[in-house]
């Protein structure tokens, strides 16, 4: 019998599934990585809505970073990823519904500086 002044085994466990589903539907996970396929650790990834900007934030040595889908009451637009040595990437569009995305950085070659992103 269950009664309601203990929490009962199963209920501990739904609780604790909803609260993990909760945590990754409110984020965007980006996984950065280099052209091997190598994370990259420490890059520095700046997302914005319409109107207001996030505070940025770098990725983990795993080179994963969660952002917020909703900034305020607005939905996330756009991040951009950018990291010494990589050539950064232009602002792109976060879809509604992604869950994580990957963002491949180019390595800059000795002595080559960074270009504009789009320049040919």
């Amino acid at each position: 019998m269950i009664g309601w002044g203990r929490p009962t085994r199963l209920g501990m466990v739904v609780l604790a599934l909803s609260a993990g589903a909760c945590a990754t539907f409110r984020h965007v996970q980006l996984v950065v990585q280099d052209a091997a396929g190598k994370p990259v650790p420490g890059a520095r990834v700046s997302c914005a809505s319409l109107s207001m900007n996030v505070k940025p934030v770098e990725t983990d040595r795993r080179g994963r970073v969660d952002v917020p889908r909703a900034i305020g009451s607005q939905p996330l637009r756009w991040c951009q990823v950018r990291k010494v040595g990589y050539q950064r990437t232009l602002p792109f569009e976060v879809p509604e519904r992604a869950g994580r995305i990957r963002i491949t950085l180019r390595e800059l070659q000795p002595g080559e500086k960074e270009a504009e992103p789009g320049s040919p």
